[in-house]
């Protein structure tokens, strides 16, 4: 009986499939020659609040690039919640929300704003992190004998750009992706803050390694 058990278990497991493996990958798009991993510790960076509709996504990435940024050890460093504090208590909370509203609209920074804004939080580079897509596809497909089946994959892709508060420039440009594919015996079964956790420290550990 209890082998039977046993034998019937396993059975369940295997037609429920193992979970499907989440692969990272990052890209740099651009990097100033003079931004290192020293510069960035020497002169302070900070993480600018995440704002947008996805209140899972703000909060989650929050914590996580919070969470790498200080495994760092950096001497200067500011994390969100800090940064906000810091703007509230200089009453520049409504600088930092016209000067991201403008970069959303027009693409341009003010550079007083921003100067303003990175000597408020006693830092020189303005991290922020914001989503490019959340996405799940199914794939239906034949063979030539003429079986049926059905391939899905989900993934995340954010992107990453820091400023330098002395003159508004940016220094650094990068994007990164989760991404889980169904196989055969195999089932997604990641939540979308796995997602995001992971695509999150893949985006922080390529700002923060030299170049390539």
């Amino acid at each position: 009986m209890k082998k039977m058990f046993c034998s019937f278990a396993l059975l369940l497991l295997f037609l429920s499939g193992c979970t499907a493996t989440m692969y990272t990958a990052s890209e740099e798009q651009y990097r100033e020659r003079s931004l290192t991993t020293e510069s960035i510790s020497t002169d302070g960076i900070a993480l600018l609040p995440i704002t947008g509709a996805n209140q899972t996504f703000n909060s989650v990435v929050s914590m996580a690039a919070d969470s790498v940024l200080r495994s760092y050890q950096f001497s200067r460093y500011a994390g969100s919640r800090q940064v906000s504090n810091q703007l509230n208590n200089r009453g520049l909370v409504r600088d930092y929300q016209e000067m991201i509203n403008n970069y959303h609209s027009s693409g341009m920074i003010d550079n007083s704003q921003m100067k303003k804004i990175g000597e408020a939080i006693e830092a020189r580079y303005l991290l922020k992190i914001q989503i490019g897509s959340l996405n799940s596809a199914t794939d239906t497909e034949s063979d030539y004998d003429g079986d049926v089946y059905t391939t899905r994959e989900k993934n995340v892709r954010i992107y990453g750009l820091l400023w330098d508060a002395t003159n508004g420039n940016v220094v650094w440009e990068g994007a990164s992706t989760a991404l889980v594919e169904e196989e055969e015996y195999t089932v997604i079964r990641q939540s979308d803050r796995e997602f995001y956790e992971a695509a999150t420290s893949e985006l922080i550990h390529k700002l923060l390694s030299p170049r390539s």
